[in-house]
């Protein structure tokens, strides 16, 4: 976009008020102080009051713009009001709540008015006046009220109660609300009808069982049994909004809906009416039918009544299967390859009491990152840290739950037995006492971090390998050897630095340790600096000049991932974001202009177009997102945006 030039610092409020800035980034610091040097120099020269001097620079820039060196007050309560930054309300709250809203005169008399216009009385409220109403009809009243409402309805709506306006709005507002376009869909739903069922269902078997009573098929009996003796959440004969059948088996976990089509009545196979096979059976079933009302019913079964169960099924979007034998192991196969249950294993330890344990021990780390490492604080955009997810208990809650059903997969379906050998190993050095876990060793609380990343509930963000730097080296055709060693500005978690000690040992025996020794590494991160002793500097504050080989990664834009200063000392997120914020593209134009260096190994991000990873998606970029080396070619051919966007590089 186009950045237009302001005389004063009203008009470049107003500008970045409008909405205009969609991303956000001239009011972030990097931003501000690229596109409007001059007003940012103007910025730095005001002494802001103590209480406003701590505020994000975003909040400080409203205050600096608009020449207001005092926090605003809520209007009726004087108590502290709500800073937003969308368009248009780019700025300070009037109240507090919408109770001290109510209390304000001019929002009173607009409501009135409001009333007034659309009811005709400025204190319009009905409620009363339903109630005193009702409570003077009688019960036979209420029902023919309610019946001709009924009526009315069905009249109006083409025979249903709802019309499908009101349905569709039913839909939007449970979607919005829940995720989901039916409550019966929600897991309170879910887990309210199964903890119901569950103990119904045992009391049924039970006595069903004592008293020889099932009234079932063969089939669906011995399917019955193995689901309770194994403990599987399963309804049978269940309805719902969207299948207003009696479906043979409903699993609330999976969100399965399970027809045992085992009778050949069903066919056999689902009915194709273009298919002349059936043709054939259904014209042979039909002359049957005249003097038999068994092949009546089957016609109807095959042809009507399971196409119309098997459509609406379709139309919904069901998780849906249909199994067409009567054999127990052939059905038991296909319920199990289409991951329709997995059989809950009898673990030394429950879900909830690793949760406890879990949220009680310190954060564990793991083999390659130690605790303390500064890599566990960064994160990726839309979630957390895994460091602060640790002590969140609905991240915890979704990794255990994570780490049980996907063993509970893996035994059920007899594969990944070094996965299931590994976490069984880690479970059974849990001591129970008093139904808590009371010691385990340290890998447990290690498998448990890694379904942050695996479930994607709190990924860690990924650190460049020294061996994938290494084949990169090569790549570039590059020889180390005759350099003065290299220069780092980006250093990092320390890929490039230990992935060139690598290189050098392999192909420059000699001189080793001089080269070594002319290693020059920085980072502006300064967690990163102590804990890897590189030195602490900002790649864009000066020009530099060496006679070292530049060997840089930097940021690959805003939507992969996020690094975090955990040092006391350190910079402030803002200005670790206004870095991410950067493109790749751009970044590796920066590179060249703050570093003139006699050679450039510069990492990005792998295309899909080099051939070595097509991505189905048909994006530039593969969906996990792996490195290559970059070159001049290769930059300038995207260095048009409209061809980044026709590419599909994110930004």
């Amino acid at each position: 976009m186009e950045y237009q030039e302001f005389s004063n610092k009203n008009d470049l409020f107003n500008y970045l008020d409008s909405g205009i800035d969609k991303s956000g980034n001239l009011k972030k610091e990097g931003g501000f102080r690229k596109h409007y040097p001059t007003f940012y120099d103007e910025y730095l020269k005001i002494s802001f009051p103590e209480e406003i001097n701590k505020l994000p620079f975003k909040q400080k820039l409203w205050h600096f713009l608009t020449n207001t060196y005092i926090i605003p007050k809520c209007k009726i309560c004087g108590n502290s009001v709500s800073f937003e930054t969308r368009k248009g309300q780019w700025g300070y709250h009037i109240y507090c709540s919408g109770d001290c809203a109510m209390h304000d005169d001019n929002v009173k008399q607009q409501m009135f008015k409001t009333k007034e216009l659309l009811y005709g009385d400025r204190n319009y409220n009905n409620k009363e006046k339903q109630i005193s109403t009702l409570s003077k009809r009688t019960d036979e009243e209420i029902r023919k009220i309610t019946e001709k409402s009924k009526q009315t309805r069905l009249l109006k709506n083409n025979g249903k109660y709802f019309s499908d306006e009101s349905i569709n709005k039913i839909k939007e507002t449970t979607f919005n609300k829940y995720g989901v376009n039916s409550f019966t869909k929600t897991k309170q739903f879910k887990e309210s009808i199964s903890a119901q069922q569950y103990n119904i269902q045992n009391k049924q078997y039970k006595t069903k069982k004592e008293n020889n009573s099932f009234n079932k098929s063969k089939i669906e009996k011995e399917l019955e049994n193995y689901f309770i003796e194994n403990n599987i959440n399963y309804i049978s004969q269940y309805r719902s909004d969207e299948y207003p059948f009696s479906c043979d088996f409903y699993f609330p976990d999976s969100d399965y809906y399970i027809e045992v089509q085992g009778n050949w009545t069903h066919g056999q196979h689902p009915f194709d009416s273009k298919n002349t096979d059936d043709i054939e059976i259904l014209n042979t079933w039909k002359s049957k039918s005249e003097k038999s009302n068994f092949y009546k019913n089957a016609i109807y079964v095959w042809v009507e009544h399971d196409v119309k169960k098997r459509n609406v099924a379709k139309e919904n979007g069901l998780n849906y299967l249909e199994i067409f034998s009567c054999d127990f192991y052939t059905c038991l196969k296909q319920l199990i390859s289409n991951k329709v249950f997995v059989i809950k294993q009898n673990y030394k330890i429950t879900e909830e009491q690793l949760i406890e344990w879990c949220l009680k021990n310190d954060f564990p780390g793991n083999d390659k990152w130690t605790a303390n490492h500064p890599i566990w604080k960064c994160y990726v955009p839309g979630q957390k840290s895994p460091y602060l997810a640790w002590f969140d208990e609905k991240c915890i809650r979704k990794a255990v739950k994570n780490m049980f059903n996907t063993l509970d997969r893996c035994i059920s379906e007899s594969k990944e037995d070094n996965f299931v050998k590994r976490h069984l190993c880690a479970i059974n050095s849990c001591i129970v006492e008093d139904n808590k876990i009371i010691s385990s060793n340290k890998r447990l609380l290690e498998l448990v971090l890694s379904r942050f990343t695996i479930a994607k509930i709190a990924s860690k963000v990924t650190a460049i390998s020294p061996t994938d730097c290494m084949k990169i080296f090569d790549e570039s055709n590059i020889d180390l050897t005759k350099y003065n060693g290299i220069y780092a500005p980006m250093a990092g978690f320390g890929g490039i630095v230990e992935g060139y000690k690598r290189w050098i040992k392999k192909n420059a025996h000699i001189a080793y340790n001089d080269m070594i020794s002319a290693i020059e590494a920085y980072d502006i991160n300064k967690s990163f600096c102590d804990w890897y002793g590189w030195e602490q500097r900002d790649m864009l504050e000066s020009i530099i000049e060496t006679d070292k080989v530049c060997i840089v990664c930097p940021p690959f834009g805003k939507n992969y991932e996020h690094w975090v200063d955990s040092s006391k000392n350190g910079i402030s997120q803002n200005v670790i974001d206004d870095m991410a914020d950067i493109t790749f593209i751009e970044w590796y134009d920066l590179i060249k202009k703050h570093v003139k260096a006699p050679a450039y190994i510069i990492i990005g991000p792998e295309l899909s177009s080099n051939g070595r990873d097509v991505n189905k998606c048909g994006n530039l970029f593969k969906k996990r997102v792996g490195i290559q080396l970059w070159t001049d070619e290769l930059y300038n051919k995207f260095l048009s945006k409209e061809e980044r966007i026709n590419e599909g590089i994110k930004e």
